[in-house]
């Protein structure tokens, strides 16, 4: 669990910002902007930090407390600045450090609010299911009425200090989001924010910084590293976004293709993945946006899948501008993107050697991938076997039926390589703690052996681009 406390102990030095870039003649102003932005980075950092929290697994009290203290600070803090005058004066100088970090505050702000609104909906209704159950149990309502006699010790009342409220909603993901692209843009003028951008078992890796301070200045659309936006700004469907770390490796880079749940968008998957990615220097990201509010993931016989096709166009692109390493290409995604990750990485001639499914529906539940796996036990269909799988699932998801239990059963009888990882405390939510182990198990496992089809060679993926037309959906 992420210790946002540890926020508090954050310092800004004054040379951070004096040294950012612009008018080197600002001196003054600088350490004054710094005086100023100091207290409000340790607020909206930590604001972040809780969000995400709640994104993963609800509030508890304590944390519910802790952020209405923090949205109180930041609140604060922000009516400090004065943006528009801010905003006019790093036009002039070219540093938009102050606003882009007041802006992000702002939108934290908003994500707070809805945190607490929800939190506070949730600890009432808790309360209410406490009291419900502490009812006699001759009650027809009675939650306890259904325990049998010889229980043990009974279970905690839902509203105690441990108890924590439901994940927090799309709004809540979408100001987070917004939040943590505005103060991207910040990471190269402030430490601080740089270290921010990492898992958490990373930021305080000081070779990590190092290697990371120390990187070539050719990011951007005039470099190989950085961060790429190919027309995937929000609203737009159909095109993508990359992300390759600045300290990145003169070598073949592996790729996480990162698929966004239903009604999302690839900016919702690049933020959610970029911290894990950004820690390392052998795996590049891509987040691409489905062509419609979904990714096909119904049964595709007779109709058109716009959106695999627009894939292998995606990663043959990148191809043309990255050293690519074709032999661990993943692709992944959560719940909606995660069903359409099995469809894309069990073709028959899939670019995509590895597969990583979090918490998403059964593969008894996907239609297609079930006539796959008929297909395979009846010896007409390969692709299975010996393919790496990374699966993760939560015991809270309201998703993970029985179902899930067979369709594992069933995928082992196909002799996939599968990693299956259950985790106690996961619902239907985002597993952000599974992302570096995910590209850790992409980076040391081989693609299939050679019992199963050959991976497609670096060649082989501009290869598929063109022949996409004459490629079977099977």
């Amino acid at each position: 669990m992420v210790d946002y406390r540890k926020w508090e102990h954050l310092q800004v030095d004054a040379e951070e910002l004096e040294g950012s870039g612009g008018d080197g003649g600002r001196g003054a102003s600088a350490t004054s902007e710094a005086e100023l932005l100091a207290p409000l980075l340790t607020a909206l950092l930590a604001v972040l930090d809780l969000l995400a929290e709640g994104l993963r697994r609800g509030l508890s009290a304590p944390q519910a407390s802790d952020l209405k203290d923090l949205l109180a600070r930041l609140t604060n803090e922000t009516m400090r600045f004065d943006f528009g005058q801010l905003v006019a004066e790093e036009e002039s100088s070219g540093r938009f450090v102050p606003p882009r970090v007041l802006a992000a505050a702002f939108k934290a702000s908003g994500g707070a609010q809805l945190a607490l609104e929800l939190s506070t909906s949730a600890a009432s209704a808790a309360s209410a299911a406490s009291t419900a159950s502490a009812a006699p149990a001759t009650s027809a309502t009675s939650a306890a009425s259904a325990a049998p006699a010889t229980s043990a010790a009974p279970a905690a009342p839902a509203a105690s200090a441990e108890a924590r409220g439901a994940p927090l909603g799309a709004n809540v993901w979408a100001d987070w989001r917004s939040a943590r692209e505005l103060l991207f843009a910040a990471k190269d003028a402030l430490p601080a924010v740089s270290r921010y951008f990492l898992p958490a078992a990373a930021r305080d890796d000081p070779g990590l910084a190092a290697r990371i301070a120390a990187a070539p200045a050719a990011t951007g659309p005039a470099g190989t590293r950085g961060l790429f936006d190919f027309d995937n700004e929000e609203g737009r469907r159909g095109n993508f976004s990359v992300f390759v770390p600045e300290h990145a490796a003169e070598k073949p880079l592996a790729v996480c293709v990162a698929l966004h749940p239903a009604r999302a968008h690839g900016q919702d998957s690049l933020w959610r993945w970029i911290d894990a990615v950004r820690a390392r220097d052998d795996v590049m990201l891509v987040a691409p946006t489905a062509y419609h509010a979904r990714w096909p993931t119904t049964d595709m016989q007779g109709l058109a899948d716009e959106d695999y096709p627009n894939l292998v166009k995606i990663l043959a692109e990148i191809s043309s501008r990255w050293d690519v390493d074709a032999s661990r290409v993943l692709v992944t995604g959560h719940f909606d993107g995660g069903a359409y990750a099995w469809l894309c990485g069990l073709r028959t001639r899939s670019v995509f050697t590895h597969i990583a499914p979090l918490a998403t529906e059964p593969v008894e539940q996907i239609p297609s991938v079930m006539r796959l796996v008929f297909m395979h036990l009846r010896g007409t269909h390969t692709v299975l076997k010996d393919k790496p799988v990374y699966l993760v699932i939560g015991k809270q998801d309201h998703y993970l039926t029985e179902d899930q239990h067979r369709s594992i059963s069933v995928l082992n009888q196909t002799g996939v390589r599968l990693t299956c990882v259950e985790k106690e405390d996961l619902g239907h939510t985002f597993p952000f703690e599974e992302t570096c182990h995910i590209l850790q198990w992409l980076l040391d496992t081989a693609p299939e052996s050679t019992t199963g089809p050959a991976p497609v060679p670096a060649a082989g993926i501009m290869e598929a681009a063109r022949d996409l037309d004459a490629d079977p959906y099977l």
